[in-house]
């Protein structure tokens, strides 16, 4: 079934809703936490994507996922023992992930259909 409201509103207005989602879960992190600046980083350039297009989709999917290094927020989220703490890092790489999406969408970039996980 269709969502008329939510089919009408711009892709940057659902990224906002996502990434407040996302900024409200991630406070429950401690900012003592040595993954923090990273966590914070991949927020920041979320909503930089939504106010200005200034990063694009491979800058964000890069701090989900860097294949190089293996490293990036996801890696916080399946190497955390505590289960809630888990789920956090992962709402938080959906959310940084959603807004690769639509970056890559932005751009109409065909590449979006197979670096973006499930996306």
């Amino acid at each position: 079934m269709d969502n008329i409201f939510l089919d009408n509103l711009k892709d940057e207005v659902k990224v906002g809703f996502v990434l407040t989602v996302a900024e409200r879960v991630f406070s429950v992190i401690s900012k003592d936490d040595e993954r923090y600046p990273e966590g914070r980083e991949a927020l920041n350039k979320s909503w930089l994507w939504v106010e200005s297009y200034a990063v694009t989709g491979d800058d964000l999917y890069e701090l989900i996922d860097d294949n190089a290094d293996f490293t990036g927020i996801s890696e916080f989220a399946e190497e955390e023992e505590d289960l809630n703490i888990a789920r956090l890092w992962s709402l938080l790489v959906d959310a940084v992930a959603y807004t690769s999406w639509e970056a890559y969408k932005k751009r109409k970039s065909k590449i979006f259909t197979t670096s973006v996980r499930g996306y």
